[in-house]
């Protein structure tokens, strides 16, 4: 029981960088020269500070990792003692270098950064010696008698190379790595003429050494470039960077290229083969395949061709603020006043609300801040919400959350690109009947807001920019801004009085009571609040809330027009079901959502993007012409009164909070329900609990009950092999299991029909080459991998084979 308290409560972060301190201290006192250390606490201040330099230029937000002082100190004792100032400015800053542009997809290090810079830098000078670890010696009885610090040296090193594999439980990787090094040395030994009686001793001297130590526990098994799918994968990496120093041993003496490390650049060759091997390719262009001429429909049969996707970024957010880890994984036990799961808008709030109140709050977020929906928004502040009944009930409440958002971001001075516009809904209806009921839809709003207009035909057109038949507007009431922008700096303030992020850190589990306890795959936090901030809360955890929520999926394209649009900075919306709506966001650049699809319904039958597209080109007419950059989709979770749910469940405990539910408005609403969160930590009134309550009464249509759980697809049990088309996807049965089966390339590969989600049946969207599950509305690529959550992971890999043309198991 102690050793396992023990291991959890170890930080192994700050052991590591107080271990390698250490060993530069003690090999200091080794070579009798303290100026070395000092180098070493210069070169790791230089890298901290480069690090934290580029970090905030970029995000404007200020960071510093531990993995900096790490980093920091491996260079130190890589490169050899007291090196030349240039060497000890140039070696952080190739590795920061190395950390920030060299990249396998998101947050995924090409390369160890130390080793990337000691590579570099040995090219122009021998710079790698290892100096630190090398100086040690082997362990004797002598030693011991004497208390020769070269032996102590070795001996730290060893024992702390046990605690950093027992702690980060890489053994698969350390172990394959000196097997493999031993190996092929010995196989090198034999060929360069060593008698086979003197081989074990050759071998025990390279392997028991203090740089191959030190090198197999610390930068081997370095996270960001060693941790792959499998452990399969894991040990073939560790078994590859063996092989591949040993042939940088080969060359660099057929060659006399002495200043090639055989570690450093060994490490650097398997970081690059096992990362070309083991991790997946980045995604081409979804129409990549199909024959110049032809629509996104491989076989060329559709009449009409997809909105073309130009941009890289997922939504127009990442384009000034990428997404990327920011925080570090939670790693051990803590303990903290509160919290939040969920690092969306309503999850950095709460954080902020409650730092600022002097309470302590965690934040955990399973992928990285600010990456769920909340960045797939259009990001406008309003009144006017879902639902018109909806808008009445939350008027004043809605007004409170967008004077609350935008005194926020007065005070904290944070740079979002707020701007305060009008807010216009029109009607290009011209029957009687459908103007009169917009007209009594308006009316209903006057009733509640006389400073709002009713305008029809010139003046409503003159409002709007093109021709409508009716319009209604509130001036200067509503609120625009950059979603990704405003969740960091909020995040950077919540930081600075106190919060902390976790990102990559998923709950896994959670215990109920007086004191709430949640788990993630590699710590915990227990808190006296907890505060459910996601789109869906868990439904294994919470299902007396999640069956409260369905899912709809809401379509957006990002135009650029060619001129000056027609349209002033407004947010925009028509009267149509589902409607549309649109704002700009860039001179000349506009976003527009809409075709939204509830998921408990059939899938559309026709690109909902294109249909975007064309009712925009519909609207704008050739007064004005565009083209589309950018497409995304983004999942919404509403209640049947399309209000959110705000606050505990009786099921659950007073101290559960739960901030879910936003229908497609969870910008300033997310913020202000933030706020009635710590409300109710603190015990106060506020006069909107009842509105938002999680026990009020609500209830979906009873023919409607399972719709959410409904199985869309089409399900076949005997589908031959040679019948599928390339790049169309299908749902076969398979001994009882459903698969998720495409053929891709000439190859039949399959996957697990289940959602990895909550274990709903996907089926093949044939309009985006996507599996797309019915349930929540997750999203897969064609090669299974997510494409959009709630789901945390993509669809789950199955070995197959084909027998007689048929599709079997493995």
């Amino acid at each position: 029981m102690f050793i396992a308290r023990l291991k959890q409560s170890l930080n192994i972060k700050y052991f590591m960088a107080g271990y390698l301190c250490l060993l530069v201290l003690l090999a200091s006192f080794y070579f009798k020269d303290l100026v070395i250390f000092a180098d070493g606490i210069l070169l790791v201040a230089l890298y901290t500070g480069f690090d934290l330099l580029w970090t905030y230029a970029r995000d404007r937000v200020w960071y510093l990792p531990t993995s900096a002082w790490i980093s920091g100190f491996v260079l130190t004792i890589g490169a050899f003692p007291k090196p030349p100032l240039l060497v000890l400015i140039v070696l952080p800053l190739l590795a920061v270098a190395s950390k920030q542009l060299l990249h396998f997809g998101k947050n995924r290090h090409l390369f160890n950064p130390a080793a990337f810079a000691l590579a570099v830098i040995s090219l122009f000078n021998p710079a790698v010696s290892w100096w630190a670890v090398a100086g040690a010696v082997l362990p004797t009885i002598a030693g011991l008698q004497k208390l020769d610090l070269g032996m102590w040296l070795f001996l730290f090193t060893f024992f702390a190379a046990l605690i950093i594999l027992w702690k980060q439980n890489r053994w698969h990787i350390t172990l394959p790595f000196l097997f493999s090094y031993a190996f092929f040395i010995g196989v090198f030994s034999l060929v360069n003429g060593v008698v086979l009686g003197r081989l074990p001793n050759v071998l025990f001297f390279q392997i028991a050494n203090g740089a191959v130590l030190f090198f197999s526990t610390v930068m081997v098994i370095e996270p960001i470039t060693s941790t792959f799918s499998t452990k399969r994968q894991e040990i073939l990496y560790g078994a590859m960077v063996g092989l591949a120093a040993v042939v940088i041993i080969y060359f660099s003496r057929k060659f006399n290229l002495v200043n090639l490390d055989p570690l450093v650049f060994g490490l650097l060759s398997g970081n690059l083969i096992a990362g070309l091997m083991f991790l997946p390719a980045r995604k081409l262009a979804k129409n990549s395949s199909v024959k110049k001429g032809c629509s996104s429909c491989v076989d060329c049969s559709c009449k009409e061709a997809a909105p073309a996707k130009i941009s890289r970024e997922p939504s127009y957010w990442f384009r000034d603020v990428p997404d990327q880890n920011r925080f570090p994984v939670l790693q051990g036990d803590k303990e903290f006043d509160a919290v939040i799961v969920g690092g969306g808008i309503a999850g950095v709030a709460v954080a902020y609300f409650l730092a600022k109140n002097g309470l302590s709050a965690a934040v955990l977020e399973a992928g990285t801040i600010g990456s769920g929906d909340s960045s797939y928004t259009t990001a406008c502040a309003t009144r006017f919400l879902d639902s018109v009944d909806a808008s009445l009930k939350a008027w004043e409440s809605s007004a409170e959350a967008i004077a609350m958002l935008k005194k926020i971001v007065e005070e904290e001075n944070i740079d979002c690109d707020w701007q305060d516009v009008d807010t216009i809904c029109f009607s290009r209806e011209t029957d009687k009947k459908s103007l009169n009921n917009f007209l009594a839809t308006a009316q209903k709003f006057q009733s509640k807001d006389s400073s709002i207009e009713y305008l029809v035909k010139d003046e409503a057109s003159a409002s709007v920019g093109v021709p409508v038949s009716a319009a209604y507007q509130k001036k200067s009431a509503e609120g625009m801004f950059h979603m990704r922008k405003l969740l960091m700096a909020l995040a950077e303030r919540a930081i600075k009085n106190g919060a902390l992020f976790f990102e990559d850190s998923e709950a896994t589990n959670f215990t109920f009571g007086d004191q709430v306890v949640v788990k993630t795959k590699k710590g915990g936090i227990k808190a006296k609040w907890l505060i459910v901030a996601t789109g869906l809360p868990p439904v294994k955890f919470f299902p007396a809330v999640s069956k409260l929520l369905r899912s709809a999926v809401s379509y957006v394209i990002d135009v650029k027009f060619a001129e000056k649009p027609p349209f002033a900075k407004a947010f925009f919306w028509d009267d149509q079901d589902p409607y549309h709506y649109f704002r700009s966001v860039a001179e000349n650049e506009f976003i527009l959502g809409g075709e939204d699809w509830k998921t408990n319904s059939s899938k559309p039958d026709l690109n909902p993007h294109l249909q975007l597209e064309k009712w925009f080109k519909n609207l704008v007419g050739r007064q004005a012409s565009f083209k589309v950059v950018n497409s995304w989709q983004g999942s919404l979770f509403y209640t049947p009164d399309t209000l959110p749910l705000v606050g505990p469940h009786p099921k659950y405990g007073k101290n559960i909070i739960f901030l879910t539910g936003w229908a497609g408005n969870g910008t300033a609403q997310g913020v202000f329900a933030a706020s009635m969160a710590v409300s109710i930590i603190q015990k106060k009134n506020n006069p909107y609990y009842h509105l938002f309550a999680c026990d009020r009464k609500l209830s979906w249509p009873v023919e409607n009950n399972s719709g959410n759980l409904s199985v869309l697809a089409s399900v076949e049990t005997g589908a031959l092999a040679k019948e599928y088309l390339e790049n169309k996807g299908k749902i076969l049965e398979v001994a009882g299991q459903k698969l998720a089966v495409i053929k891709t390339n000439g190859k039949i590969k399959a996957f697990s029909a289940l959602c990895p989600h909550l274990g709903c049946a996907v089926g093949w969207n044939d309009t985006e080459n996507t599996w797309d599950c019915p349930c929540h509305g997750s999203r897969f690529e064609s090669d299974g991998s997510l494409k959009n959550g709630p789901a945390k992971r993509g669809l789950d890999p199955v070995e197959i084979k084909l027998e007689n043309d048929q599709i079997k198991i493995v």
